[in-house]
């Protein structure tokens, strides 16, 4: 009498139980196909989160289960043949005999631009031969192009290191993320960015600020944004958050400098949305809520 099989649906209630141990679901691939199709959309939801900081922290007692793990390796193997022949040198990581049983980015619900770019570096750092910064900066800006064109069910978006680095901005040109048109289930993103300055008000990092804009103007359901940006705050990301303040539940704001911005004019228009200022120059209290709402908006939309 053959083994009776749960419903998948059934399997996933049961494998989502994991959802954190990393190494679990990893190994729960291996039981059988159907075990590996319900495991597959958890494990690939958000398993960037382990590089969330340079080094990988620890999920089980060996260091040697701790790495086993590697998830960017499969992005990489999975990268279309015409991005491969882009890295030359790196033709270890693309196994021509690797045909990917799923599309893997597809899944995708958390995205960490910064937990992408270490996971990168991790997994190069036993590599034969060095790997070039720019190399590095290349492969995050492919990747980052493949995550933002595949998944569609993306919720939560961190760019903290495109806006900031040069270096990563420039190999983002060859493969630009766009306006983020077609992520419809984005509700909250994260931004980093350098603000404009008094020597030159209309610096390079404006063209920036007009990216941003066109992001969250394309977000149809976009309910939290958080604001990091190093310098004074241009009115180019002020009026499109006027725009937008009909979907808007909160604004977090970090490091900005609204010297030359007429912010209580702004306040004034922006109706019901909640509001925080951390750490920003000329705010009163360094840590203010201007809404009772806030911590209920919080609750229900976590800033990660």
């Amino acid at each position: 009498m053959p083994n009776p099989v749960l419903p998948i649906e059934l399997l996933s209630d049961i494998i989502r139980h994991l959802d954190d141990n990393y190494f679990s679901l990893f190994n729960c691939l291996f039981v059988n196909r159907a075990w590996c199709k319900a495991t597959v959309p958890i494990l690939y939801r958000s398993p960037l989160a382990l590089y969330q900081r340079r080094s990988v922290p620890p999920t089980t007692s060996s260091p040697k289960q701790d790495l086993a793990y590697m998830p960017i390796d499969t992005y990489l193997a999975s990268l279309p043949a015409s991005m491969r022949e882009a890295f030359p040198d790196l033709k270890e990581k693309f196994p021509n005999e690797f045909k990917p049983l799923f599309n893997y980015y597809s899944y995708l619900e958390y995205l960490s631009d910064e937990a992408l770019f270490n996971s990168v570096i991790n997994s190069f750092d036993t590599a034969a031969v060095p790997v070039a910064l720019t190399e590095y900066a290349g492969i995050y800006a492919a990747l980052l192009f493949m995550f933002i064109n595949e998944a569609k069910r993306l919720k939560t978006l961190d760019l903290v290191c495109m806006f900031r680095t040069e270096l990563i901005l420039q190999q983002s040109e060859r493969w630009p993320i766009g306006n983020l048109g077609h992520t419809r289930g984005l509700v909250s993103l994260t931004v980093s960015v350098p603000g404009l300055t008094d020597i030159n008000p209309k610096a390079k990092h404006l063209q920036s600020h007009g990216q941003i804009a066109d992001i969250i103007l394309n977000q149809k359901r976009i309910k939290v944004i958080k604001l990091k940006i190093f310098g004074k705050v241009s009115h180019v990301i002020m009026d499109t958050l006027l725009q937008k303040r009909n979907t808007l539940e909160v604004i977090r704001f970090v490091r900005c400098n609204f010297d030359d911005y007429p912010l209580e004019e702004w306040k004034s228009k922006l109706g019901n949305v909640a509001l925080e200022f951390i750490r920003c120059h000329n705010i009163p209290d360094s840590k203010s809520v201007d809404r009772t709402s806030y911590t209920m908006s919080m609750r229900s939309y976590p800033l990660r």
